[in-house]
């Protein structure tokens, strides 16, 4: 399989938490994956979005019912292209803006 993204993100929006999963790409073509639960509440947030620029994370798609989602969109906004996954429909969110195709068709 072709790396599409050096280092991406899937984020499970709950609630009360988000998980994040980063995969970055390694010389040896094996991905190292890091997982992190946050709460939402805006301090974590931000200290999510913090790490996900710590690892340079450039992508990264949500999977939330409801509106779950709409803070962790608005406080990731302009630092990571966000895709927004959930029963069974894809969206695009360009986070830095439109100039690219969404990912997910």
């Amino acid at each position: 399989m072709n790396i599409v993204h050096e280092c991406c993100a899937g984020l499970d929006v709950h609630k009360k938490t988000v998980v994040a999963c980063v995969l970055v790409s390694q010389a040896s073509g094996k991905p190292r994956k890091e997982v992190r639960t946050f709460s939402t509440m805006t301090p974590d947030i931000v200290r999510m979005r913090d790490w996900l620029k710590a690892l340079s994370v450039t992508h990264a798609a949500m999977e939330s019912t409801g509106v779950f989602w709409k803070p962790i969109y608005n406080l990731l906004e302009g630092h990571v292209y966000q895709y927004q996954i959930g029963l069974g429909r894809y969206r695009y969110h360009g986070g830095l803006g439109s100039r690219h195709a969404p990912c997910l068709a």
